[in-house]
């Protein structure tokens, strides 16, 4: 009997979020797809049915869970806000679903911390590309709100966009490395919307402060 459409979905999302448990537990290159398929209850056949190789497994997983977050992070842009608003929501909710969504944090602890990229070329231009143009998207509305930031002068004149950006990144980046150091260190929930203000008080505007 053939599989329903269903069944088939169930088979494989369970495929990818066992393959998410095992590449965080064991590091992607210490994973088999016998691992996956003990893991998941499932054949090899049936991996193999739904995925060319780990690598594209791997790379599945980046791509649906990434691209929907950044979905997400372009909703959050309301313009009934006014930049700075926008500016302080968005870079909170592109760190809060570290402690909300338990999926992105461990895909995100997978990709810093359980991947070694060096010499597997496959890798590096799988999950790990993925990642960087899920950064370049992410700068890139960070620089839309920026601009109309600027001609609304709410944020200091004479200072480069990009490099504006490229700080704002930088510390996203720096607040998710140090949280998945440690994420019983500080909650996010109650750390963010602080740390936030503190970094942004240097590109506002006096009269905005």
């Amino acid at each position: 009997m053939r599989k329903t459409k269903e069944e088939a979905a169930k088979t494989r999302k369970t495929i990818l979020s066992s393959s998410i448990k095992l590449f965080l537990e064991k590091g992607y290159f210490e994973t088999s797809l016998e691992n996956i398929a003990t893991e998941a209850g499932v054949t090899r056949g049936a991996i193999y049915w739904n995925f060319k190789n780990k690598h594209d497994i791997y790379k599945t997983i980046f791509e649906e869970v990434f691209l929907d977050d950044l979905e997400e992070l372009e909703n959050i842009v309301d313009d009934s806000l006014n930049p700075y608003e926008n500016l302080r929501n968005f870079m909170f909710n592109h760190l809060i679903s570290l402690e909300r969504n338990e999926e992105i944090r461990m895909l995100s602890e997978i990709a810093r911390f359980k991947v070694e990229v060096k010499g597997n070329e496959n890798t590096l231009n799988g999950g790990l590309k993925i990642q960087q143009n899920y950064d370049q998207q992410v700068k890139k509305i960070i620089e839309d709100i920026l601009k109309k930031g600027m001609n609304e002068s709410f944020f200091k004149q004479g200072i480069k966009i990009e490099d504006i950006s490229l700080a704002v990144l930088c510390f996203l980046n720096g607040i998710e490395d140090t949280w998945l150091l440690d994420p019983k260190s500080f909650s996010l929930e109650g750390k963010l919307y602080p740390l936030i203000d503190i970094f942004l008080k240097g590109i506002l505007e006096d009269e905005k402060k």
